[in-house]
């Protein structure tokens, strides 16, 4: 089985949840697009913190 590669964008949008509130970020993940970044993470983390709000609630 190949494993995916590491998304270090996602692994700091990710820090400090839980398994479950991972899986929730996940999904939330899924109805975005990542547009010109390397990732949907990126995009997310880069915008929340230009706003200065958190990234997470950002998703809701």
């Amino acid at each position: 089985m190949t494993e995916l590669p590491i998304d270090s964008f996602f692994l700091e949008l990710s820090q400090g949840y839980n398994d479950i509130e991972i899986a929730e970020i996940k999904r939330y993940l899924t109805n975005w697009h990542k547009a010109s970044y390397v990732s949907i993470a990126h995009n997310i983390l880069d915008y929340s913190q230009r706003k200065r709000i958190d990234p997470v609630n950002y998703l809701h």
